[in-house]
């Protein structure tokens, strides 16, 4: 009897250790969580499928560096655009993608069930989020440069929004309801007027930029007739350490001959993007102007300074250049070395890639030189 019960035991203590051995093996084989991550950009960005001969309810992705687009495949999405890549990697190599997510009773001409925010990795396409939200994004959501789970965005109702999401999440779980994302305030006393609506919002990660985001604002103003008119401008906001309130803000753009007549008559400007070459040296702002009467939207290139007292970004319209027109409405992209910006034409019928520009070479000032723009960039500078 004794023998017996020790080759039990001993059988017990073998398949007891066999057992924890394969268990090791295959939590090893399933996805971990990203350990930490890397402040680098994506080598990839979306861009909108709509802008082409072929429809695409998913976006495409640019390859900066090649200039080639490719479709992506992400898990459970029926419609997604407006989308942007976090500005870091983990420690795979894998960049979140957020934009906005439609859900549909079908995948054709379904009635839409939701609005909100999707977020997946890339690459790679997993699912790890969709939220319903009570406010429709309208635009690409750019991340917090402290908070790589925080991204803000803007709402159709004219206003940011921030909203942060779970570090961790069952993407198996389905669509997260009854959400609602956090409102920034905006501090009249100290950025001035409120603008009606708040867009295209980007925060670049360059450090001169400290706590500011350049994004289109839009302001109700009097044409030469005495008539109320919507304007849209670039400006700069600057946020509160805690990034919930706008308590500074100002035009991006200046001119020195600027009057209230010719301001209003100036054309609209929309879409910026900032390319940084990472070695301290100028940036460059390209944005997109549209016109009465223009087909279609210019694209402008120009230098971007930073004033060193206040930190304010500077750009002098007169050093701005405009590269090319009867452009579609779809946000510009800098090749990685900055000397090419991807666009898309406006054209009948749509075309089938992007085209690429080259950037001129652009006269730059010190900052200080531009220090008289400084005070049109105020709050009484919007029309």
């Amino acid at each position: 009897m004794s023998l017996s019960l020790n080759r039990l035991f001993r059988s017990f203590i073998y398949l007891l250790i066999v057992s924890s051995i394969t268990a090791i093996g295959i939590s090893r084989l399933a996805p971990q969580e990203a350990r930490f991550r890397i402040l680098r950009p994506s080598t990839v960005v979306p861009v909108n499928g709509y802008h082409f001969r072929t429809y695409d309810r998913l976006p495409r992705v640019l390859d900066p560096q090649t200039g080639g687009l490719t479709r992506v495949n992400l898990e459970g999405v029926d419609v997604f655009d407006s989308a942007a890549c976090s500005p870091w990697e983990n420690d795979r190599g894998q960049s979140d993608v957020v934009g906005r997510w439609l859900g549909r009773s079908k995948a054709v001409d379904g009635v839409c069930q939701g609005c909100g925010l999707g977020r997946f990795k890339f690459p790679g396409g997993q699912a790890l989020e969709r939220v319903k939200l009570d406010v429709m994004p309208v635009s690409r959501p750019c991340f917090l440069p402290d908070e790589p789970s925080t991204v803000l965005f803007a709402a159709g109702d004219g206003r940011l929004y921030r909203y942060t999401f779970e570090k961790e999440c069952d993407p198996t779980g389905g669509v997260i309801d009854g959400v609602s994302p956090t409102a920034l305030a905006w501090d009249v006393a100290t950025a001035g007027e409120k603008p009606v609506f708040i867009n295209d919002p980007i925060w670049p990660t360059d450090p001169r930029l400290k706590n500011r985001l350049i994004a289109s604002l839009t302001f109700m103003v009097k044409g030469p007739d005495g008539k109320p008119k919507m304007r849209s401008r670039l400006g700069w906001l600057q946020l509160n350490p805690e990034a919930t309130a706008i308590v500074r803000a100002g035009r991006l753009i200046g001119h020195d001959e600027e009057t209230t007549a010719g301001a209003v008559t100036s054309p609209d400007e929309s879409l910026p993007t900032v390319y940084s070459s990472g070695t301290g040296t100028g940036l460059t702002l390209a944005y997109l102007t549209h016109a009465a009467g223009e087909e279609g939207w210019g694209l402008r290139v120009a230098p971007l300074e930073i004033e060193s007292e206040t930190g304010t970004p500077i750009v002098d319209e007169l050093r701005s250049h405009t590269i090319a027109a009867k452009q579609s409405h779809a946000i510009p992209i800098f090749s990685a070395d900055g000397r090419t910006l991807y666009s898309v034409l406006n054209s009948d019928p749509k075309p089938q890639t992007v085209e690429r520009l080259p950037v001129p070479d652009l006269v730059r000032v010190p900052a200080a030189v531009l220090a008289r723009l400084v005070v049109r960039n105020g709050r009484i500078a919007w029309n």
